[in-house]
């Protein structure tokens, strides 16, 4: 995973299940969480910071997910939640230096395009993320915001608005 380093747990024959499947889940959604996180905290430190909370938070309640879609829908709104409880925190919200997207991105053009989503407001930016950088449908997007999918829709057509001016700048 890029900006995180990666986790690896003792494995025991006598460990906890619980820890044993940490790995597994970190694997599997460990990425997607950090680009969460760090799409609400534009901060990597921080972004890593908030993804070892929410394991902690999973090896200490141990929810029963019924499938990977309640587990992963869980996670992302931990994620979202974690973000949230540490800019609260925080209170000062820390601007995203261009070299930090750098390390996110493949090409210029893809540096310039996150750090116009970086700049949105929080409420369209998260949105944005979620349905276009990740790929969740607008009613997967509405589950994890705990908003409206007509909500979604909103908040993606106002972001597509705010980066208008940037496309047209970039001449894609």
């Amino acid at each position: 995973m890029k900006g995180a380093e990666t986790v690896r747990f003792k494995k025991q024959e006598s460990a906890d299940p619980a820890v044993q499947g940490l790995e597994e889940i970190y694997d599997r959604y460990g990425a997607l969480l950090f680009r969460v996180c760090f799409s609400e905290l534009q901060n990597r430190q921080d972004a890593e910071d908030a993804v070892q909370e929410i394991f902690l938070k999973l090896l200490r309640r141990r929810p029963v997910f019924s499938d990977s879609d309640h587990q992963r829908a869980w996670l992302i709104r931990t994620a979202v939640n974690q973000s949230r409880d540490q800019l609260r925190r925080r209170k000062v919200r820390l601007a995203v230096p261009l070299e930090e997207l750098q390390e996110y991105a493949l090409s210029e053009e893809e540096t310039g395009f996150l750090e116009e989503v970086m700049g949105l407001p929080d409420k369209y930016r998260l949105a944005v993320t979620l349905h276009y950088l990740e790929g969740y449908s607008v009613k997967e997007t509405a589950v994890m915001l705990r908003i409206s999918e007509s909500a979604v829709k909103m908040r993606l057509s106002r972001g597509r608005e705010l980066l208008k001016g940037w496309k047209e700048d970039s001449h894609v």
